[in-house]
């Protein structure tokens, strides 16, 4: 992920206090680029994805099982599907 990467994550978790501190900081900073940005795009996503996205937390510890690519050449308006299997300890969302 762009904002949240494993390295920051790790940081986070130094036993280090300064390493953490910063660390700390940064993901505040990522935190308020990444609402900017999910701000400016989130009105271009289909309701339900964004619906369940909201509800779901953002996705937070989801994990993503299965990815389907389909090639669908003859439909001009969707030549190419992507469907996403994710879930979580409680419930899978496809």
């Amino acid at each position: 992920m762009k904002y949240f990467t494993s390295d920051l994550w790790i940081k986070i978790n130094s036993s280090n206090k300064n390493e953490r501190d910063l660390a700390e900081e940064q993901w505040d900073k990522n935190d308020s680029i990444y609402a900017a940005y999910f701000s400016e795009i989130k009105n271009k996503l289909p309701v339900n994805y964004l619906n369940t996205y909201l509800d779901c937390q953002g996705f937070h510890d989801y994990i993503i099982k299965d990815i389907y690519i389909s090639n669908h050449e003859e439909q001009q308006d969707s030549p190419i599907s992507i469907t996403i299997n994710i879930g979580n300890s409680k419930s899978p969302f496809q």
